[in-house]
């Protein structure tokens, strides 16, 4: 995968057996790494493995029992730099943050979601219960 990036390989037959790998064996820390290189490669944007990559890095901080908040609001900044907003399957992401220790990080989302969406989103936040 370095190779790949190094080199800028851009066939995309290549990086889909090398993404598909990603995710089949959950290699979170190697597709973090590379997030930010194959993000620039335009035609693996139209790869259909890039949004499994990128929901699982996307979802990842808050999949785990006890989250870091510094790393869940890590993961929500990167939907500013994902090239494939329109394939990231936010209503997934939605359950994850809603269900994780932070709920109130949702807000974070706002920006990305249809605006049909949006307020309801905006009445969950102020459902959501104040912690002193």
């Amino acid at each position: 995968m370095d190779l790949s990036t190094f080199y800028v390989i851009q066939d995309s037959d290549i990086w889909k057996i090398i993404l598909q790998s990603m995710v089949k064996h959950n290699m979170l820390e190697t597709a973090q790494r590379l997030y930010k290189d194959i993000a620039q490669i335009r035609p693996l944007w139209v790869n259909p493995v890039m949004a499994p990559v990128w929901n699982m890095i996307l979802q990842a901080p808050f999949k785990r029992t006890s989250g870091d908040a510094a790393k869940c609001v890590e993961a929500l900044q990167m939907l500013w730099s994902c090239p494939i907003l329109e394939d990231i399957d936010m209503e997934t992401l939605e359950q994850c943050v809603l269900t994780h220790d932070y709920p109130h990080l949702i807000a974070l989302l706002l920006p990305f979601v249809k605006k049909a969406k949006r307020m309801d989103l905006i009445e969950v936040i102020s459902n959501i219960p104040l912690k002193k």
